[in-house]
């Protein structure tokens, strides 16, 4: 059963809770369609029923009486880091990454710092200050903050990149009467070149007595040799800082003939690609048993060191050999059979026939070295490291501070092991002189002291990597008691 509806064509019908446009007659049993249409049996006034169709009005939306609500949402935690630069003394722009503007917590020692921006800084070190310093600052978001440390290492105003210069002689006596104990030649340093320090290989042959061949280039003197009395004959590579001046004062105290080669040169350069010193561990790249292998050989440096040839520009290797009776000599160069320095050996006075040797050798653009011996029966090259070329990267490590020089060390030192000196933090290595005489029981025989980091690598020349030890030192070992003096000449920023 069903109820009928009566209403015009264009008014509106409620059925239930619905509203209904009607389009024709009144209407009477419902049936849905699709889209909010319906379809009804309409009877008009006559009484003959029809279809018609209804079309659901759309229900007014009641306003919402819920309270409204704001969705929290946590603050970001602030986020810093911290950073480490370096400067030559100079004031240094640092970028430092953080989330919010940045605030100075606590000053640095040795310097100033000033903000700029949102995480910009500008520090000023101290004049003459050399050394690490630190600041700390701070960012922080709706009470919640993060600090960092900057770190600064304050390197000194002077550093140079290294230069592979053909080897020139500047002083040989040989062509006259042996030097007197005490005379000096001053020679000009020549070429357009901002001379910081210069690579020299320092022969002393026939000594006269005991005592030192000093090399001054304005900044002070360096031994270069030390012998203890007459009839000694040795070589020497010393790195010797080089003032306005641009020459070097030779000064024989032990007479006899001197022989100084130039090897390489030192200019200034606040960072480079070519020029920066990487030490390795020590690589043995070459051994010649002479009964078996003759007295020369031929090596090429890339391939021994894993390296392309034209990121070499120089090594510096340790010769290790044994003098025959009356001493020994080796001969080295670039190329094939190309010599242009030497190193050379005295007489044995004892039954230890080994002797070292540091030497700083370029090679030619196939990487080559050769070396010619003349003494004993086994020689070893090992190299120390080597000299970047423009290959390389352009950075401040490596680069060398000639004017760090002239600390001085002497003390007896062992049986064992002992840290003497001090070197800085930014130090990578160290270039270190030494002489040495044999102790109060007089066993010992100088050559047999080693400056090591790890390991021992020398005699009258060292470069040792700057320990992890809280000192910073320089590690000596020695097998017996001994008497010996360090000369730091320099070191190369790590």
């Amino acid at each position: 059963m069903s109820q009928q509806i009566h209403f015009p064509t264009g008014t509106t019908a409620e059925v239930g809770r619905q509203r209904y446009v009607a389009r024709s007659l009144s209407v009477l049993s419902p049936l849905f369609l699709l889209g909010g249409l319906f379809l009804w049996t309409a009877t008009s006034a006559g009484g003959s029923p029809e279809q018609v169709v209804l079309e659901q009005e759309p229900a007014a939306t009641a306003p919402s009486t819920a309270p409204e609500t704001t969705a929290v949402v946590a603050a970001e935690p602030p986020t810093i880091t911290g950073a480490k630069v370096s400067t030559a003394g100079l004031p240094v722009a640092i970028e430092i990454e953080a989330s919010h503007e940045i605030k100075l917590v606590t000053p640095p020692a040795n310097g100033l710092v000033q903000l700029e921006g949102a995480g910009d800084a500008v520090y000023a070190p101290n004049e003459a200050f050399v050394g690490s310093d630190t600041f700390v600052v701070e960012t922080c978001n709706e009470g919640e903050c993060r600090q960092a440390d900057i770190e600064v290492d304050v390197l000194p105003a002077s550093t140079s990149k290294y230069l592979a210069t053909p080897v020139t002689r500047i002083i040989d006596s040989r062509d006259n009467e042996p030097l007197d104990p005490g005379d000096s030649q001053t020679v000009a340093l020549t070429g357009e070149i901002d001379y910081e320090a210069v690579a020299l290989s320092v022969t002393l042959m026939q000594s006269q007595a005991a005592g030192s061949v000093q090399v001054d280039g304005g900044a002070g003197p360096v031994s270069a040799i030390t012998v203890p009395g007459a009839g000694a004959m040795t070589t020497n590579l010393v790195i010797v800082p080089i003032t306005d001046l641009n020459s070097v004062t030779v000064t024989n105290q032990a007479g006899g003939h001197v022989v100084v080669d130039v090897v390489g040169v030192f200019e200034s350069s606040a960072e480079s690609a070519d020029g920066r010193f990487v030490q390795v561990d020590p690589v043995e790249v070459a051994k010649l048993e002479t009964a078996v292998d003759g007295r020369e050989a031929t090596i090429r440096l890339g391939e021994l060191l894993d390296l392309p040839n034209e990121e070499i520009s120089a090594v510096l290797a340790l010769v290790t050999a044994d003098v025959g009776a009356d001493g020994g000599m080796v001969r080295l160069g670039p190329g094939v059979e190309a010599y242009d320095q030497m190193l050379m050996w005295g007489k044995p006075g004892g039954p230890n026939l080994e002797r070292r040797g540091v030497v700083l050798l370029t090679p030619d653009s196939d990487g080559a070295l050769s070396f010619r011996y003349e003494g004993g029966s086994v020689i070893e090259l090992d190299v120390l490291g080597y000299f970047t070329n423009s290959a390389s990267a352009t950075e401040t490590a490596g680069l060398y501070v000639p004017e760090y020089g002239g600390q001085t060390i002497s003390e007896l030192f062992g049986p064992g092991t002992s840290v003497v000196g001090v070197v800085p933090d930014y130090a990578g290595a160290a270039f270190v002189n030494v002489s040495a005489e044999p102790g109060a029981n007089g066993s010992e025989d100088p050559r047999d002291l080693g400056i090591a980091s790890g390991r021992t690598i020398g005699t009258a020349l060292a470069v040792t990597q700057n320990p992890d030890a809280a000192n910073k030192g320089i590690e000596v070992e020695t097998s017996n008691e001994l008497q010996a003096t360090l000369q730091l000449l320099g070191i190369f920023l790590r």
